[in-house]
């Protein structure tokens, strides 16, 4: 996936994660993951996958498609400027 539309996944998760009141440490235990885990996804540094989005979204209190279409703008205003 592109550098650009991992960075905007991972500030939009990011968001969700602050609203929803978690710290990286208390999202990851939910997630059963290290705290390095949710600071890389936040950094763009790792993408997740289908699966792992599932999770994520129910640690955040969130349905899959609550954060899928939190993550659609960012994505397609990326998109919109590579097709230029």
């Amino acid at each position: 996936m592109d550098v650009d539309a991992n960075k905007a996944i991972g500030m939009s998760l990011q968001k969700m994660r602050i609203e929803a009141g978690l710290t990286q440490v208390e999202l990851a235990k939910r997630l059963d993951k290290h705290q390095s885990y949710v600071s890389k996804v936040e950094m763009g540094e790792r993408s997740l996958h289908v699966s792992e989005l599932f999770f994520y979204s129910r640690a955040l209190g969130l349905t899959p498609q609550e954060v899928v279409s939190r993550i659609e703008r960012p994505i397609a205003q990326i998109l919109a400027k590579q097709k230029r």
